[in-house]
């Protein structure tokens, strides 16, 4: 839930920013920004199903400040909406049951 950013992770392992994002970017062939996010959402995925909690308090746990920004961010990785996921793997859980 803390701001996760590529200057506050370059100063927790002690090294500048723009080397910590090429270096980042050399390795991943991503942006800090984009693994940040990818992160978020993997964990987003997590509360989705297992707790009850809506959408917003959802996107905060994850360390959103709004959830119009998670949605997006969610639907750009996995294609639907933190709505929708949850509603398709509800479905898929009853009908293995």
């Amino acid at each position: 839930m803390e701001p996760l950013t590529r200057a506050y992770l370059a100063e927790k392992i002690f090294c500048n920013a723009d080397y910590l994002g090429r270096v980042i970017r050399k390795v991943y062939h991503r942006s800090v920004t984009e693994l940040i996010h990818d992160h978020r959402v993997k964990r987003s995925i997590q509360l989705l199903r297992t707790v009850q909690d809506n959408i917003e308090e959802i996107a905060y746990q994850c360390g959103y400040p709004n959830a119009r920004n998670f949605r997006i961010q969610f639907k750009l990785r996995k294609g639907m909406t933190p709505g929708q996921f949850r509603s398709l793997f509800t479905q898929k859980h009853i009908n293995t049951n």
